[in-house]
């Protein structure tokens, strides 16, 4: 937990306080926003889990990969409060610009990861994930494929959204201690059979 430095100029603005405090990967992603923070965050949580999973070519070809982003509605809430045009919110924008997440996710790796099977990028909140497992489940149990990654990928600690999470009173600064504190984080993992994980002599949690 640290001081975050894109706060600044909000918190003086804002609420007239001190840069409020957040959970920023350090590194990795500092200075990137949006698709560019989101790949960079995702690329390395990915490359995390492929090296120690390490699957084949021909294993990836079975598999599946489902990543979950934010639906960015505290932006699209802030912009409805403020009177804007329904055309004019980022929803829109956001998930156009993210159609190339996966494309780009999936070269990051050396020379480029044989296309999984089945691809698939979900916005929502904090349940997507649970949806992501519940879909990749059946597919597995049906055969379209034999093992599934999936992912998250968020960012809360953006200019526009933490400006925007402080117009609508949701997060935590001085002067509203009830509110959330910000962070920003990347997770995959593999979802396969037990049986399967044991063959590959992969570690099952």
């Amino acid at each position: 937990l640290r001081e975050l430095n894109t706060m600044t100029f909000s918190g003086n603005q804002l609420w007239g306080g001190k840069p409020g405090t957040g959970y920023a990967v350090p590194l990795i992603a500092a200075g990137a926003v949006g698709l560019g923070k989101a790949l960079l965050l995702g690329s390395h949580a990915l490359d995390d889990l492929l090296n120690q999973i390490a699957l084949s070519d021909e294993e990836m070809s079975r598999t599946g990969i489902h990543v979950t982003v934010s639906d960015q509605f505290i932006l699209d809430a802030d912009r409805t409060a403020r009177g804007d045009a329904p055309q004019n919110l980022p929803s829109g924008a956001w998930k156009r610009e993210c159609a190339a997440l996966l494309p780009k996710l999936l070269q990051w790796k050396g020379g480029g990861l044989i296309s999984p099977k089945v691809q698939r990028l979900a916005f929502g909140g904090h349940t997507a994930g649970a949806a992501a497992i519940l879909e990749a489940t059946a597919e597995i149990r049906a055969g379209t494929i034999e093992r599934c990654i999936i992912g998250g990928i968020d960012s809360c600690i953006e200019p526009r959204f933490l400006a925007a999470a402080a117009a609508r009173g949701v997060l935590k600064t001085g002067v509203n201690p009830g509110g959330f504190l910000p962070g920003e984080a990347a997770a995959f993992f593999l979802l396969e059979r037990q049986s399967a994980a044991q063959s590959g002599r992969r570690t099952v949690y």
